[in-house]
């Protein structure tokens, strides 16, 4: 028999099913690889990151969030990792009766809560509310549900909330032509070189055609943005391969392909069409494991990324900024398969594996957050937050607005938040926006919280609602024209009170810069900061008139303090007004009150309809701080690991309830149903689902 490894025993020993805990451990390696890549560089007479960071260890498994704790030994802070994303894939079959079974994998996510509920009822935001007053910085992963809007998770108002964007880097690979010619396309099958007769298919839509073909590559040609359905019919018969001639950028998922294929655009499909038409017999080669740097434009956000604004609380806008978090190099467990049917190959195993998700992007901006405390020990969870955002860039290396791979446009900050995090000049940002337990306890107060509520999030009596407001001192605007009456057409203003504290030069002024939004009248009030001491603070008024219901779903802008004098500093913040109308399950019903501890009744649900699968929530975030765990703080999460063993009986109870749904989505598909429907624009439209397989690298999706 197999003897387990110490960490599993432990997960096993905290009472979590034997295959969860295996996702547990593999969820926290690969997290803290990323995290240790970008905060630990290896110092000479300290063992590298890996070594001390890498890999999950029991003691971190047995706390599970309490207060992990693992030293940078040149920056003197404790850097910890929590991943409490306790991810299950779910197969669903019928054997005389309903089956679950779940395995380790990142597809989808048992999550803790529901989107949209108020605060106090979601455990997430005691367990971070918990850690912001001990000083500890949290950064959460924005969720993989876009790129809808509202489809966002952790908008928690006291945390940073990281969207996903792509990286400059493509994963290419060569198609040679037997007339020499030399094309280049995506890919990532890890296998070696291919070599066969070409021949082409069309849409590679008739099955039984493409069983006929044997020993060929296919040539398909994506014409009805059917791409998802050409590469679950290649894979699924026995051909050397497959080239996709497609013009569908959102194409990361296809390329994490377990058989030979390229992935070509229209301009090189062209030449490959004209050969094989021409051609007594074409043949072609197929040639894997190319990377190509500098790609542009870079970066995009990920059309996976969820979208603001957040159901949680509407009022404070997200996600807040966007990391890398497509197609990243992240350690991975030696003993989970990188890949699980590459061909007839097999099992593919590797200490690296190539993800994709918002559980990447999440980590990077945790590492960035390391430096800054290691350099600024005494900045506030906020004031890391401020500097991270104020100094983000919204333009990408062709100097045009960041792209949206969702719909083909320039981002909004409801998809990426400030821009897109900037490591190097976040370490000194200027001005930055602080804010103190205090101001988010009036938050909560604004939101008509009775003060039972406010206590299931504080566990504290001591607070009172002194100045209750929905408008926190936060980097960012989102103003709501989304009045529906008789009084739509009148014009409204809405105004947001902001106080930016000087940590950079002692004498220093600022100069107002806003940025047009169609339709709307913005101001600043003053139009010029004068500061004459570092850690001086000054206030200023922001207004912006429009009509009570916009005609518009979302206009965007931005306002920048800009340093006078020729200095470097510039405090950039986003600006969002919009019609949608946020849920009232973020404003709290006086008449229900949960218990003090405010864990003890959390529910965990999942949410099933004619245009959803299973609700995801993803609790990936990383601890910062200088203080040693409190009892209470390590009770409090003990507590909630109890609610995290209760969710999967709870999973198990409602499945019964999704079955039907899950075999009419196969059925109308004509697809097993272990099949998943893919979350890109085109396939949502088309309502087509395609296999994903385990790929030559694993798509997160939590």
């Amino acid at each position: 028999m197999q003897r387990l490894s110490e960490e599993m025993q432990t997960m096993l020993n905290l009472g979590v099913t034997r295959l969860a805990a295996m996702c547990v451990v593999d969820h926290l390696t690969w997290v803290k690889g990323v995290i240790c890549g970008i905060s630990s560089p290896h110092v000479r007479g300290d063992p590298p990151c890996a070594a001390r960071v890498g890999k999950a260890n029991s003691h971190e498994l047995a706390m599970l969030g309490s207060h992990v704790k693992k030293k940078l030994a040149q920056a003197g802070h404790v850097l910890a990792s929590l991943s409490i994303s306790i991810l299950i894939e779910y197969k669903w079959r019928l054997r005389g009766g309903l089956e679950i079974e779940s395995r380790a994998s990142h597809r989808e996510s048992q999550h803790l809560g529901i989107d949209g509920i108020p605060l106090y009822e979601d455990p997430i935001a005691i367990a971070t509310f918990a850690a912001l007053e001990k000083g500890i910085f949290v950064s959460t992963s924005a969720g993989n549900e876009g790129p809808f809007l509202e489809s966002l998770h952790n908008g928690i108002p006291w945390v940073l909330t990281v969207a996903a964007g792509t990286i400059d880097r493509k994963f290419s690979a060569n198609l040679t032509l037997d007339n020499g010619i030399t094309l280049t396309g995506t890919s990532l099958y890890p296998g070696n070189s291919a070599s066969s007769t070409l021949i082409f298919l069309n849409t590679c839509d008739d099955f039984e055609e493409l069983k006929k073909i044997g020993n060929k590559i296919v040539v398909c040609e994506d014409k009805n943005d059917l791409l998802g359905e050409q590469v679950h019919n290649v894979k699924n018969v026995n051909v050397t391969g497959g080239i996709f001639i497609t013009n569908n950028t959102d194409i990361e998922l296809f390329t994490q392909s377990t058989f030979p294929a390229v992935f070509l655009n229209l301009q090189n499909g062209k030449i490959v069409l004209d050969h094989v038409k021409t051609s007594g017999d074409p043949k072609g080669t197929m040639e894997f494991q190319g990377t190509s740097l500098g790609t542009k434009p870079a970066p995009k956000v990920a059309s996976y990324s969820s979208r603001g604004p957040s159901q949680t609380c509407p009022f404070v806008l997200k996600p807040d900024l966007m990391a890398p978090g497509s197609l990243i190099l992240a350690s991975w467990p030696q003993q989970i398969p990188v890949v699980t049917d590459l061909n007839s190959f097999g099992q593919l195993f590797n200490n690296f594996n190539i993800l994709s998700g918002t559980s990447m992007s999440c980590p990077h901006a945790a590492g960035i957050a390391g430096l800054l405390k290691a350099a600024r020990p005494e900045w506030s969870p906020a004031t890391i937050r401020s500097a991270m955002m104020t100094t983000s860039y919204s333009t990408d290396n062709t100097f045009s607005p960041i792209q949206d791979i969702g719909n083909g446009k320039p981002a909004t900050p409801l998809a990426i938040g400030a821009g897109h995090v900037d490591p190097n000049k976040a370490l000194d940002p200027g001005l930055v926006y602080d804010l103190k337990t205090e101001d988010y306890v009036n938050l909560l107060c604004a939101l008509n919280y009775t003060m039972k509520q406010i206590q299931a999030i504080a566990r504290s009596s001591s607070y009172v609602c002194s100045n209750p407001s929905l408008d926190l001192n936060y980097p960012s605007f989102i103003a709501f024209f989304n009045a529906n009456d008789s009084q739509s057409d009148l014009n409204t203003v809405k105004e947001f009170q902001r106080t930016l504290t000087n940590v950079g030069e002692r004498m220093t002024t600022y100069v107002s810069k806003l940025s047009p939004m169609e339709g709307l009248k913005v101001r600043v009030v003053p139009e010029k900061l004068v500061f004459i001491e570092r850690y001086e603070k000054q206030s200023y008024k922001l207004e912006i008139e429009g009509p009570r219901l916009m005609k518009e779903m979302v206009v965007s802008g931005s306002l920048s303090w800009v340093e006078v004098g020729g200095r470097k500093h510039v405090v950039r913040s986003p600006i969002v007004a919009t019609s949608i109308k946020y849920s009232n399950s973020s404003i709290a019903n006086p008449n229900q009150d949960p218990p003090i501890t405010g864990v003890d009744n959390a529910t965990v649900g999942v949410t099933s309809g004619p245009e959803e699968t299973i609700t995801r929530r993803s609790l990936n975030f990383v601890l910062l701080t200088p203080f040693q765990p409190s009892t209470s703080t390590e009770d409090d999460m003990q507590t909630l690991m109890s609610q995290i063993q209760h969710s999967e009986h709870r999973l198990k109870d409602m499945a019964s309830e999704n079955e039907c749904l899950h075999q009419e989505l196969a059925k109308s598909q004509q697809l097993p149903p272990s099949l998943e429907c893919d979350r890109s624009p085109i396939m949502q439209k088309k309502r087509q689902c395609q296999y994903r397989g385990h790929g030559s690298s694993t798509f997160d999706s939590s």
